[in-house]
């Protein structure tokens, strides 16, 4: 194994969705308008925002909502959701812990992500960037998890071969059942919010509770292979 590849959300960084729609929630308020009927229209369409339909969010926010009579009120709806965007890229310290340990140890590290405009906008000023040597975001590239394509194009900018990648996600959008098959190794991790044993989504594979367990599972996986190679049969 040459690298390893992490999904962003509810993985290297938290996510609550409670949270996140409360923050929808203030920015419709902000604006005028129903939060009953603005937040659910704000998820259903999300989507299509990670592939670059919507590109800032005043127009997101305008497309569902109508237009807003108030610029000032448009632009601190829009505020909002910037600040919030920006807070979620803050890992916690045992999140850098491991991508350091990774680096020391020799490993390439990529992230894939479904995101909107905002994550690839504010990537630089996240202390996550300085150890990620590839960061693919569904808003650039136009498509997004679990289409197989996303994975390809990190693989393709590590210049690594799938089976020399293990990718690493908490399993939303049907990434792992993707990226297994493209080829790597994957491992569902849980997070600060919801455990692995809670993601009840079908996944058979390797689970971890942390990614405190990440390093000493590859380690595990490296010292099979050793053995497999080493074998007359």
């Amino acid at each position: 194994m040459k690298a390893v590849i992490f999904d962003l959300f509810e993985t290297l960084v938290d996510f609550s969705f409670e949270h996140y729609s409360e923050v929808i929630a203030s920015m419709a308020r902000r604006v005028g308008k129903d939060p009953d009927q603005f937040v659910p229209a704000w998820h259903a369409n999300w989507a299509k925002r990670e592939i670059g339909q919507f590109g800032d969010v005043a127009d997101y926010i305008t497309a569902l909502a109508g237009p807003v009579e108030s610029e000032p009120d448009l632009a601190a709806a829009a505020a909002i959701h910037w600040a919030c965007e920006k807070q979620l890229l803050m890992p916690h310290a045992d999140t850098i812990a491991t991508l350091k340990s990774l680096k020391d140890t020799g490993y390439k590290i990529g992230v894939i992500t479904n995101c909107p405009m905002e994550t690839p906008t504010l990537w630089s000023e996240s202390p996550l960037s300085k150890w990620v040597d590839c960061a693919v975001f569904s808003f650039v590239e136009k498509t997004r998890k679990p289409d197989p394509a996303i994975f390809l194009t990190c693989l393709e900018r590590l210049g690594l071969l799938p089976n020399e990648c293990v990718y690493v996600g908490d399993g939303a959008n049907r990434e792992l059942e993707a990226s297994s098959a493209v080829g790597m190794y994957t491992i569902r991790v849980g997070n600060h919010h919801i455990g692995a044993e809670q993601n009840a989504d079908g996944w058979e594979g390797p689970v971890i509770s942390s990614l405190s367990e990440l390093i000493p599972h590859i380690q595990g996986i490296s010292q099979t292979d050793k053995k497999r190679s080493h074998s007359p049969f």
